[in-house]
């Protein structure tokens, strides 16, 4: 029996309409599809999402403090906003 693929845009479609009326095992029923499945897009797709909003909000920020030139200190974080 061969595993059965969806295409990204579909999945997004059903997460998206699934999102939208509040129930995604409603939406999984319509489109014929397991409700654990769309469930596990909805937080795959919700985690993508979180990863790419903490990429974008963490700055590198470098600090060099200093008394004199001999007593530098260079300190290297990443902060995020």
């Amino acid at each position: 029996m061969k595993k059965k693929t969806y295409d990204l845009n579909f999945k997004k479609m059903v997460v998206a309409e699934g999102k939208e009326i509040g129930n995604m095992t409603a939406v999984a029923r319509q489109h014929g599809l397991n409700p654990k499945m769309v469930l596990r897009w909805a937080r795959e797709f919700n985690r993508k999402d979180m990863d790419q909003q903490g990429k974008k909000q963490q700055k590198l920020v470098t600090t060099i403090v200093a008394d004199d030139a001999d007593d530098a200190e260079l300190t290297l974080g990443i902060f995020t906003d």
